[in-house]
């Protein structure tokens, strides 16, 4: 399930990410052991969703790397405040 933190402050490209996870066939899961979040405009972590697979995680990831988005911490070998991947655009 997704968890919405400030759904007050959705970016304009919210839905495309939605889109995307439903193209893929991507669900998010409570229980998911991975923990990706997702950057307003404004810098704030407003999303975040968890996933279970690495295999989940790695297309997820290249569907956004196409469309634009970046993981502020890809190269780093640590989870970062309980993220494991961190997307902005």
């Amino acid at each position: 399930m997704d968890k919405y933190l400030i759904s007050s402050e959705l970016p304009i490209y919210d839905e495309e990410i939605s889109n995307i996870m439903e193209e893929l066939l991507i669900k998010s899961h409570d229980s998911g052991r991975y923990v990706i979040g997702f950057r307003n405009e404004s810098g704030r972590i407003y999303r975040k969703i968890f996933l279970d697979g690495l295999s989940c995680i790695i297309r997820l990831k290249a569907c956004l790397l196409k469309h634009g988005y970046h993981d502020e911490l890809d190269g780093t070998h640590f989870e970062q405040d309980g993220y494991s991947a961190v997307y902005f655009k």
